[in-house]
């Protein structure tokens, strides 16, 4: 039995809607992948070094109901490249 393949994200961080619910949400709706895809590729265009927290952030934006990701996040010296 053949597995298929993961969906490709292009550079890494450049997520589309189907590649995030596929990857790292299976619960987002269609409008909710996109708008956590969205959040993703802003977060690691402004901070390049931690996807894991973009993800997260993410997650938490197009769930709705928390912000515990924001929160985490915003607690946190963020490496910006220099």
């Amino acid at each position: 039995m053949a597995t298929t393949p993961p969906p490709k994200q292009g550079k890494q961080g450049q997520w589309s809607a189907k590649s995030f619910a596929t990857r790292h949400n299976h619960s987002l709706g269609p409008a909710q992948a996109t708008h956590a895809a969205s959040v993703a590729n802003a977060i690691l265009k402004k901070n390049p070094g931690d996807p894991g927290m973009a993800i997260r952030i993410a997650n938490a934006s197009a769930e709705g109901g928390t912000n515990s990701g924001f929160k985490k996040a915003a607690g946190r010296k963020l490496n910006m490249g220099g």
